[in-house]
């Protein structure tokens, strides 16, 4: 439908570039309260909306990426080659200014806010190993802020502990 590829057919291509010895890793962009815009404006808008998203991360990405989806309202941009000027940080600074205006679906306005996350960059992690840590900086990101407005946070060793909290937390719901 957004002709972005499948988690598992992204995932494969990446796992092909291992050898290369390249830095990589996987940046997460979550649509805040997608559920909303389905609800409320209908899945044909709510699909109008999923495929700007989609073109406008393949129009914006930096360096050498692959754009999948990963569920149905979180995208994958998954980097094959992170240096110093193209880094998780970097695609999501360049994303979020694009979702500064609202989208215009058949006349209505749809005002679309993101959380994202970034891996740490790796040249020895697969593609499962990088995703799960972006995965959990995207779910302590949603949880400490607000989903109206464009926030992220980038994987490292205290995600961890946020992480682990996070889940006690809901465990014990």
């Amino acid at each position: 439908m957004t002709g972005s590829l499948s988690c598992s057919a992204l995932r494969e291509q990446f796992n092909k570039t291992l050898s290369k010895g390249l830095q990589r890793a996987i940046v997460l962009f979550n649509v805040n309260r997608f559920r909303y815009i389905n609800n409320e404006y209908g899945f044909e808008t709510g699909d109008a909306v999923l495929k700007h998203i989609t073109i406008t991360l393949w129009e914006n990405q930096k360096g050498k990426c692959i754009v999948g989806r990963a569920d149905s309202d979180t995208f994958v941009v998954a980097m094959l080659n992170v240096n110093e000027k193209d880094h998780p940080l970097t695609q999501i600074q360049k994303i979020f200014p694009k979702f500064a205006e609202p989208v215009v679906v058949e006349g209505k306005l749809i005002n679309i806010t993101l959380s994202a996350s970034g891996s740490d960059s790796s040249s020895d992690k697969g593609f499962d190993a990088l995703y799960n840590e972006a995965e959990r900086a995207l779910k302590v990101c949603k949880k400490m802020n607000s989903t109206y407005k464009n926030t992220y946070l980038i994987y490292n060793q205290d995600i961890e502990e946020q992480y682990e909290q996070l889940k006690q937390d809901t465990d014990s719901i």
